[in-house]
């Protein structure tokens, strides 16, 4: 890990500076597009008459050759482009009022979905990646995710209508620079796309990076919290682009498909004849479509993708350890990606690149995706050496990759390249310069059929190589840096996203200026030009919905990890039917989506259809071009259809993933996210370039370009129609149904990501209501009320029938008969690929089967016996019978009950639990009776290859005793997971499970089904570590004894929870709570069977003594000073000192009496952190390590700092920004407001006394921030006048324990006086809301009570975290989660000097009390644990002689005594501790 070359401060300036530049570029554009005028001038002057004709401009134009009236082309230019401009802003604005509805009922929905995961609560809650730190509330990720969302939503909707505006103001101009040649119009049209996709680009940046840092403010360093709720930004962006898709869409596509099949096959007039009532309609349509839709794609494309990223690095080590830099890598991509589209641009706008032929137009698109590729290449090499640490980890599903910059920028590069690929192979099989179309006209001989088929197989081929190219960049992306590397990856390919908008956007003004020179009646010579520009902009459109479509893909994948990883589902298991049928069902909503597109589009198409028809049939010389038609009618069919049918396939999309979550749950839906990925890629690449390759056919046949195209042609001929009714079919694919899809599968999985924490904790009603286990794996069908049939599906891995469900399975009544046809029966199963289909009858009905022989059995899944059913045999039993297996049970104890709840077969008998032939034997009994039950089990009526597998907490001993015991032809499998039923309630991900393979059989089947058992625990999430047993009891044993030992010993104690717990006391708590309630048989085995346990408890003793020893001797050297150094003066400090320790001493009920206690927490009264009058001078006298510590906060703050020490620390003061006074007298005299003592406690009243108060003002705030209260309190009215004000603090928190913030630690405090003056109250105010701002948890409480409840705490903490820093515990490869504990008490309490422990012991009269307690505990412990020893040693030499030989022939259970003691142990068991 390290630092990144560049500075936080420099991404935060780079960033918004590359958008204000993509900004001021496309400004640029739009200024030299606009010099082309679209008025002509007014100027007499025959020279200005004539410029103005030229559009300011002297280049020769075809006008005057041809004789043609300059001044009127351009006037019918001007009218043409503002109808079209007109019905272009009026459908949006239409659109765009349906819209803002939906945008404001879906914000709602957001804000109470994700509110009321928590009830609406405004506490801080357990993050979701680390439930040990505490994030915002879930009201606040709400409140956030819905502002992002319609951040979003608006910026994707100005996106789409600044898209549209620029192209309806940039089509006329193309046309009339057509008129200088095809050079100047490919510029024109080309500056406007630019214009468009650098705004787009510069504009969704800026939003972004202006939206985090807002958020920022309010979520401070939860940046887990923060980029959850930035997710909504791409919800909006994805949301508005689905409507703007499909509504202009329809909207194009019916006038197109109207203006073709009347216009050109029935009447046979050119395409865009200003005679063809829904002409102007079709212009329109590219607009609203073309344009508008695909920039709010496109946008939306780039939102999710930063956000997956944004998301994912959040709870990687870039958002936890803070690094700006880093955690913004996705927007400094994105920035750099404008300065090289804009390095590019510049290849096809200016002088010096200018193309002079048609042949050059797509040559000179190509160069632009080569060079913009090549380029970013290079700029995202020097990203990744700069913004990126050269490693650092990536969070993998509830693990940490580590990852190197060298990674990250392959994963990058195979996006863009990928994308490059893409957009090639998309540009081979749609450009009529290549075989593949020339292969679909050539077809077209024969007529429409064989087009439309050659087509379509065009189509499906043309997905082969870019499905490769995305398998492949997933592949590579997701093996260096997991999901990560996915959402980067699709960052990639989205990097030069302005060049690719220019790109797309060229095409639909191309066409728009064709459709202005046919109207305005100009020369063929200019609409060859414009077809020119055309069909090059066909084949760069599907080249960017290629890009579209394969970045949807990779956006998607990495939204569906994120999805995965915030519904907590450890597993997404293709093979279970909750999962599966979801897969079904979502790949079928790609076909139901395009059905309802398609058939709107063909809807809307007969409507227009019939109007055209109409117009020509009752319009009197309309043919002729004497009449004008009525363009508006046609217009209003397309804008009226268009709303109307956006509703049904957008209320698909945006539904699904909230009915399948609320009602199926997440996993079901994880189901819904991956089918539709799978099936929407293909559908939509297919239906993509399908279409486009019909509309390059028509248009190879149009141009009669080649002698192959001349046979084919003219316009009008059969094969020319044929390929009209082509173009007509695949104007729908694509550019409606094609281009919707990508935003589908983007859109439920950003979708599902948002609304994933409702989901997992209110879903999946259904299931709930049916009490349906989580991993469904059968289901039942009746099929009428009398017989009954049971149906199961059984996967071939890993999970078959669930318990619950064999319950009622054998509750049902006997199956008479099941007739599929009059003359057939089904008995036999059907084979259908992974699954097999079986139906078979029921059994007799009972509460429960007598035999479990005639439970249906499968290959494919365990049966597993566990031995010893108590508290550890059921917690691993529930998580057995969840994935389906079969579990039955046996113990010498009754749990029958327990067992039939779970759905576990128990069995009192152990011969008969053997002959039911488990394949698993899981030992879970205690340590000191595995022997005892091991030879008590009829091992000649198990199956000679049985698995034997123990779960001890020890290896070495279960592994020598398996050995011994079971003859070589069963299977041996020693484990250890490292948790227990309270340390894992909550989820097993992420802990450790150790394991060795001792004795496992060569035959597949017995590897398999180690294998199987194995995945029980890899499936829930465990990190399994593979480890010999004598390696896992030099690391593990050790570990264990020690943390149950403590845990043991504090458990003794009672402790309890306090209001303002510190960090170290609640690690003691958890500790109690892991450890104390397991059985004391777990402990003493790990004793008895350990070699070092004895030792450690003798370092464990030592340990204490020495701290002891330390702690009385500093009390010996204080009280020997004080009775022969100082004299008389000492003698009175001390009974002054004892004096405020009976302070101390208050019972409770007198404190309670008082009432202290405030209920209320601090709130800031007129304070907002920002005025500069709040802002303080601070003295802070004693500047060591927490002084230091404190004025870092106070210095970010704003407030002047002062400080004093006897040690001096100018050096770092200087370093810090705080002036430092090495004498009292020059501190005072600068006249702070607040005296901050950071002294030690022993050094307080020496300190105090030693400055000379009356150089203060008689104002000033004295503040202390010791760990007692009630001694500084009685120390401060005792020697300051009263006319200085005296605030008692504590920060429940230090330098350790509040380094990576202070939010939610507690921060107690006492008004002891403070001056009813507003100045001084104000003054006060203005100090507290230091840590308010810091966010810490403000409790106001009095100096008593806060001695009461953590004096003893803190005391108890220390004593516990220096006897265990005195025995040098280190981590280990397998740490149990109390061992961890254990660890990072230390760390929070070996760093504070031993004066301040020794402050809590001098000063707290409850000190010695709780010291000799804990002694005591420790004794009682020892007691008992030897104790045991004793017992079990006397019992072998006296009582139990003469039995021992007859042991294993007639095991006894040892009966317990009161204090849960054995009294009984085999001679064994003892034996093995010698081995």
């Amino acid at each position: 890990m390290g630092a990144t070359i560049l500075p936080d401060l420099g991404a935060e300036i780079l960033i918004p500076l590359c958008a204000v530049v993509g900004i001021g570029f496309s400004l640029l554009q739009w200024l030299l597009v606009s010099k082309v005028q679209l008025s002509p001038s007014r100027s007499s002057a025959n020279s200005g008459a004539a410029a103005a004709d030229k559009n300011g401009y002297s280049d020769y134009l075809i006008e005057e050759e041809e004789g043609i009236n300059g001044h009127n082309v351009v006037l019918k230019c001007a009218e043409i482009q503002s109808a079209i401009s007109e019905g272009a802003t009026s459908f949006l604005f239409t659109e765009y009022q349906y819209v803002g509805v939906f945008m404001v009922v879906f914000a709602i929905l957001i804000f109470v979905f994700l509110g009321s995961v928590e009830g609406f609560s405004m506490k801080g809650q357990p993050c979701t990646y680390d439930s040990s730190k505490m994030c915002k509330p879930a009201l606040a990720t709400a409140a956030f995710s819905t502002i992002s969302f319609l951040l979003g939503a608006v910026t994707s909707v100005i996106s789409g209508f600044l898209g549209m505006k620029i192209a309806t103001y940039a089509n006329a101009r193309t046309t009339l620079e057509a008129r200088k040649g095809v050079g100047k119009a490919f510029i024109t049209a080309f500056r406007s796309g630019a214009v468009m996709g650098f705004l787009l680009a510069a504009n969704g940046l800026l939003v972004l990076f202006i939206a985090i840092n807002l958020f920022k403010q309010y979520y401070g360093d939860d940046w887990a919290g923060l980029f959850e709720a930035i997710t909504g930004y791409g919800l909006g962006g994805s949301s508005m682009a689905l409507f703007g898709r499909v509504g202009g869409g329809i909207y194009t596509k019916a006038a197109d498909v109207g203006a073709d099949l009347v216009g050109k096959v029935e009447r046979n007039i050119p395409e865009d004849d200003p005679r063809n009532p829904a002409v102007i309609a079709d212009n329109v349509g590219d607009n609203v479509g073309d344009i508008a839709g695909m920039g709010s794609d496109l946008f939306g494309s780039y939102a999710e993708s930063s956000c997956a990223a944004l998301v994912v690095a959040s709870i990687s080590s870039f958002g936890i350890n803070h690094e700006l830099t880093a955690m913004l890598f996705p927007l400094i991509v994105s920035s750099v990606g404008i300065i090289v589209c804009l390095l590019t641009t510049l290849f096809a706008t200016t002088s010096a690149f200018e193309i002079r032929t048609v042949k050059e137009i797509e040559p000179a698109l190509k160069r632009q995706l080569i060079i913009s590729t090549v380029l970013m290449t290079i700029g995202i090499a020097i990203v990744c050496w700069i913004a990126v640490p050269s490693s650092f980890t990536i969070f993998n599903f509830g693990t940490q990759k580590v990852v190197k910059n060298w990674q990250l920028f392959l994963c990058v590069a195979v996006g863009l390249w990928a994308g490059l690929v893409i957009g090639f192979v998309t540009e081979y099989y749609t450009s009529n310069a290549y075989s593949p179309v020339q292969d679909v006209a050539d077809s077209c001989r024969t007529g429409a059929a064989t087009n439309v088929i050659f087509g379509l197989a065009l189509g499906y081929k043309s997905c082969i190589i870019p499905i490769f190219a995305i398998a492949i960049s997933i592949f590579v992306s997701f093996s260096f840096a997991a999901m990560y590397g996915i959402a980067v990856a699709a960052l990639g390919m989205l990097s030069t996203i302005a060049t690719g908008l220019a790109i797309d956007a060229y095409g639909p003004i191309s066409d728009n200026a064709g459709g202005i020179a046919e109207m305005a009646g100009m020369s063929h010579r200019i609409r060859d030009r414009t077809d020119a520009l055309d069909a090059a902009g066909n084949t760069t459109a599907a080249i960017g919905k290629g890009f579209a479509i394969g970045s949807a893909a990779l956006v998607s994948l990495a939204l569906f990890g994120a999805f995965v990883s915030r519904a907590s589902i450890s597993t997404v298991d293709v093979l279970t039917p909750k999962v599966f049928i979801g897969l079904l069902v979502g790949a079928m909503l790609p076909y139901w989506f395009s059905a309802m597109t398609m058939k709107s589009v063909g809807s809307a198409a007969l409507k227009m259809v019939e109007e055209v028809r109409r117009q020509f049939n009752t319009i009197p010389g309309l043919m002729e071009g004497t009449t004008k038609p009525d363009y508006a009618t046609c217009v209003k069919i397309s804008t009226d259809a268009s709303i109307k049918a956006m509703i049904p396939p957008g209320a698909l999309v945006m539904l699904t993933p909230l009915i399948v979550g609320i009602f199926f749950g997440v996993e079901t839906l994880s189901g819904v996210l991956a089918g539709s990925l799978v099936s929407g890629v293909q559908i939509a690449i297919s239906a993509s370039n399908t279409g486009g390759a019909w509309d390059n056919a028509k248009k190879y046949i149009e141009a009669g370009a080649s002698e192959h195209a001349k046979t084919l042609g003219p316009k009008g001929s059969d094969p020319h129609k044929a390929a009209v009714i082509g173009d007509t079919i695949g104007d729908p694919l694509k550019d409606t149904s094609g281009p919707s899809l990508n935003i589908l599968i983007k859109l439920m999985a950003v979708e599902s990501l948002v609304f994933a924490p409702f989901f997992a904790t209110h879903g999946g009603l259904l299931f709930k209501l049916w009490n349906i286990p989580n991993n469904l794996d059968s289901t039942t069908n009746n099929l009428d009320s009398s017989p009954t049939t049971m149906i199961s599906l059984y996967p071939h891995h890993h999970n078959c029938l669930s318990k619950p469900f064999l319950h009622s399975l054998f509750s049902l009544p006997p199956l008479r008969s099941l007739s599929l046809h009059p003359a057939t029966s089904l008995s036999t199963p059907l084979r259908f690929q992974s699954f097999s289909l079986s139906l078979s009858a029921a059994a007799t009905p009972q509460h429960e089967p007598t035999n479990p022989t005639q439970l249906p059995s499968s290959d494919y899944c365990l049966k597993i016996a566990i031995i010893g059913f108590g508290n550890f045999g059921q917690f691993l039993a529930k998580t057995l019978v969840s994935q389906g297996h079969t579990v039955l049970a046996h113990s010498r104890s009754n749990h029958s009950n327990t067992a039939k709840k779970l759905g576990v077969f128990f069995f009192q008998d152990p011969h008969d639990l053997c002959e039911e032939h488990p394949e698993v034997i899981l030992l879970c009994t205690s340590i000191i009776s595995t022997e005892q039950v091991l030879y008590s089990l009829p091992l000649q009526r198990l199956k000679r290859n049985t698995l034997f597998v123990d779960v001890l907490s020890v290896k070495e001993f279960p592994k020598n005793l398996l050995l011994d015991v079971l003859p070589p032809d069963f299977d041996i499998l020693c484990t250890h997971p490292m948790f227990g039923p309270q340390s894992a309630k909550r989820s097993w991900k992420g802990l450790n499970f150790v394991y060795d393979k001792v004795r496992i059989g060569e035959e597949e089947s017995r590897v398999s089904r180690c294998d199987k058992f194995l995945d029980v625990f890899a499936r829930e999430g465990c990190v399994m570590v593979e480890m010999s047993c004598s390696e896992h009891d030099l690391f593990a044993a050790g570990s264990q004894f020690m943390t149950h030992t403590v845990g043991r010993v504090l458990g003794m104690l009672e402790l309890e929870s306090t209001p303002i717990n510190t960090k170290g006391y609640e690690a003691l708590l958890d500790l109690v709570e892991n450890t104390f309630e397991d059985s004391f048989d777990l402990y003493y085995g790990l004793f008895m069977y350990n070699k070092s346990a004895l030792e450690n408890l003798e370092r464990l003793d030592l340990g204490f003594e020495a701290l002891k020893k330390q702690l009385f001797g500093s009390l010996h050297d204080v009280v020997r000073k004080q009775l022969f150094d100082n004299g008389k003066r000492k003698l009175e400090i001390l009974q002054e000192s004892s004096g405020n320790g009976k302070a101390l001493g208050v019972d409770k009920a007198h404190v309670r009496s008082e009432g202290a206690l405030q209920s209320h927490g601090y709130k800031t009264q007129t304070l907002d952190g920002t005025n500069d009058c709040t802002k303080l001078k601070i003295a802070i006298v004693g500047f060591g390590n927490f002084g230091q510590f404190l004025a870092k906060a106070m210095i970010r703050q704003g407030h002047t700092v002062l400080a004093y020490s006897r040690t001096d620390y100018s050096d770092v003061a200087r370093g810090m920004g705080v002036s430092y006074f090495s004498d009292a007298d020059d501190l005072c005299e600068e006249h702070p407001e607040v005296i901050l003592f950071c002294t030690s406690i022993l050094s307080t009243e020496k300190v105090l006394r030693s400055l000379p108060l009356q150089r203060l003002k008689r104002s000033t705030l004295f503040v202390d921030v010791l760990s007692v209260k009630e001694f500084p309190r009685n120390l401060f009215l005792k020697y300051l006048p009263s006319y200085f004000d005296i605030l008692c603090t504590h920060p429940m928190f230090g330098p350790e324990s509040g380094k990576n913030g202070w939010n939610g630690l507690a921060f107690v405090f006492d008004r002891v006086r403070v001056g009813i003056d507003e100045a001084r109250v104000s003054r006060c105010d203005a100090f507290l809301d230091i840590f308010v701002q810091e966010g810490c948890r403000m409790v106001e409480m009095s100096c008593t009570e806060h001695d009461w409840h953590a004096a003893g705490s803190q005391f108890i903490t220390h004593t516990v975290g220096r006897i265990l820093e005195k025995l040098g515990l280190e981590s280990t490869p397998i740490n149990t989660k109390g061992y961890e504990t254990l660890l990072k008490l230390v760390e929070n309490t070996a760093g504070d000097s031993f004066d301040l422990y020794y402050g809590l012991f001098m000063y707290n009269v409850n000190a010695m009390e709780q010291l000799e307690r804990l002694d005591l505990s420790f004794e009682s412990l020892k007691k008992q644990l030897l104790g045991r020893v004793h017992r079990v040693l006397r019992k072998q030499l006296f009582e139990n002689a003469e039995t021992l030989p007859d042991m294993r022939e007639k095991p006894t259970a040892p009966k317990l005594s009161q204090n849960g003691t054995a009294d009984e142990c085999s001679l064994e068991t003892v034996n093995a501790q010698n081995d």
